[in-house]
Formats: structure tokens, C-alpha cells, sequence
């Protein structure tokens, strides 16, 4: 869901930009010049073309406290006034996100949306899930940066959600690395404190892709030594066991009518995910 600012639908691409562009930036607490926002409509409404591009803004820990965003979209598209968007494009490149920064490109056509008010009077531009009058939706999306940078970050969220919690989390490292093709495995380990009780935890996941867009995760487990580990173990495994031998259809999964229809995972130093899109 894209904000659109707190008044009637716009009558044109210049009200439009201008007023994603103010919203995205008071929402997200980001500086003007790392907002660019282009649009074109046809008629009130209407829009053809929809443009954001983030690239520079950065994302850190303000942003683990759901305080930070003082913006929160409908939870339900239905009613509005439905619209379509004819080509949208969102765009960092990079975002920096807890330190690293990543390349982020989504490219779609034909995208059915509707406008729509929330409770504060708050209008989004909310993408529905359901195919375009327009044309078959379709689309592409890629991801990508640095391993290592990214391993970093994830120490950073972990450390930041411990504290809120009351605890300490310390030396993250985290390890994706190809073990065949479409398949990958992912090394965790970490230091937890609490108190003066203390831990390291271990973790491992295996995952693989088959050709039918199947991800199947065929091996989980994780282990916390000491005292603090014996008494999290039970918890440790109950969160698992949710997620061992699970199987997860990515065919099924859908954008605004979309379908995922290719995945390809390129996971060296640097990764790249780029995900096709179609009705």
C-alpha cells in the first residue's frame, strides 16, 4: 500500500507525486532528498505510471519500535474506488538497512489497486489481489548486496531486539552459502545474556528450491549451551518444530493478481535474488 497524503483522490500525476512523495517521507522519518516520486494519470484517479525511488534512504534502529511509523494502512482492501495501475516501479539503489546497504528494484504492469481511506482519513493507494482488468499482471523483482554486510546487520536487529527485551546478544554471525544447486545452507551463532546467566546458541538450516517453485526447509535445529541454554531448549525446539520439514508453494504466493512464475538465487560474497512475476 502506497500513503497518498490525508485528502480526495488526485486529479493528476503532479498532486499525486507530490503527495506520496510528503507522506513516504513523514511516515518513514527520511530526509526530502532521498524521496523522488514521479506519476502520470490519464484522468482523476487513473494512474499510468507510478515511480518511487528510496535510493540513499537509510533504515536503522528507530525503526524496530512500531512507534517509529506513524502511518499504518488499512488492514482491508475492499471498497474504495478501484483503479489500475499501468507501470509501477519502487527503487533503492541502495537502501542502506541497519548498515548495509542493498539494491532493491521492483518493476510491474497492469497492477489493480484501489483508493482507499483508512479511519484517519488517510488515503492509500492499496494494491488488490485479484487480476487486472487491464491486462494479465506481471512483473520483476530483484535483491541484492553483500553477505558479509548483511550478516552484520543481522547481528545489529538481534542486539537491538534483545535489549528490548532485557537481554544482551552479542558476536552474530550468520553464514548463507550454496551447498548445491538451489540448495542452501545457513549457519547461525550468537552470545545471549541475561542477567548473569549466559549462553552461546548455534543454529543451522538447510533449505532447497525444486523446479516446481517448491522451497522445502529439510533440516532445522539449534542448540544453546549452559544454564540459560538448558532452560531455553524446550522453547528453542518448540519454535522449530513450526518450521522443520516445512514445504512452501511459491507458485501460490501472489502480488496483486501476480503469481510467482521464476526464482533465480545467485549466493557467492555478494547475493542477488530475482524473483518473475505473472498472471
Amino acid at each position: 500500500m502506497i500513503p497518498a497524503g490525508a485528502a480526495q483522490i488526485p486529479v493528476d500525476g503532479d498532486e499525486l507525486a507530490g503527495r506520496v512523495a510528503r507522506s513516504l517521507t513523514d511516515a518513514l522519518h527520511l530526509r526530502e532528498s532521498d524521496v523522488a516520486v514521479t506519476a502520470q494519470m490519464s484522468a482523476p484517479g487513473a494512474v499510468e505510471q507510478l515511480g518511487i525511488d528510496l535510493s540513499g534512504s537509510v533504515i536503522d534502529n528507530r525503526y524496530l519500535s512500531r512507534s517509529a511509523i506513524s502511518l499504518r494502512p488499512p488492514r482491508s482492501t475492499a471498497g474504495g474506488v478501484h483503479t489500475e495501475v499501468g507501470t509501477l516501479s519502487i527503487a533503492g539503489r541502495p537502501v542502506v538497512a541497519f548498515g548495509a546497504p542493498i539494491v532493491v528494484q521492483l518493476d510491474a504492469q497492469h497492477v489493480p489497486a484501489t483508493w482507499l481511506h483508512d479511519d484517519s482519513g488517510q488515503l492509500w493507494l492499496a494494491f488488490r489481489d485479484e487480476r487486472a482488468s487491464g491486462g494479465g499482471t506481471a512483473g520483476r523483482a530483484v535483491v541484492e548486496g553483500e553477505v558479509a554486510a548483511v550478516s552484520a546487520a543481522a547481528g545489529t536487529v538481534a542486539a537491538e531486539l534483545a535489549k528490548q527485551m532485557g537481554a544482551a546478544v552479542r558476536d552474530v554471525r550468520v553464514a548463507p552459502r550454496a551447498t548445491g544447486p538451489n540448495r542452501w545452507r545457513f549457519d547461525l551463532a550468537a552470545r545471549v545474556s541475561k542477567g548473569f546467566a549466559s549462553a552461546n546458541v548455534t543454529g543451522h538450516a538447510e533449505v532447497t528450491l525444486d523446479d516446481d517453485l517448491v522451497v522445502r526447509v529439510e533440516e532445522l535445529a539449534a542448540r544453546a549451551g549452559g544454564i540459560l541454554g538448558s532452560l531455553a531448549q524446550g522453547f528453542i525446539e518448540s519454535a522449530l518444530g513450526r518450521y522443520r520439514d516445512r514445504s512452501v508453494d511459491l507458485k501460490e504466493l501472489t502480488f496483486a493478481g501476480a503469481h510467482v512464475t521464476g526464482i533465480d538465487v545467485d549466493l557467492g560474497e555478494r547475493f542477488r535474488v530475482t524473483v518473475t512475476l505473472g498472471s
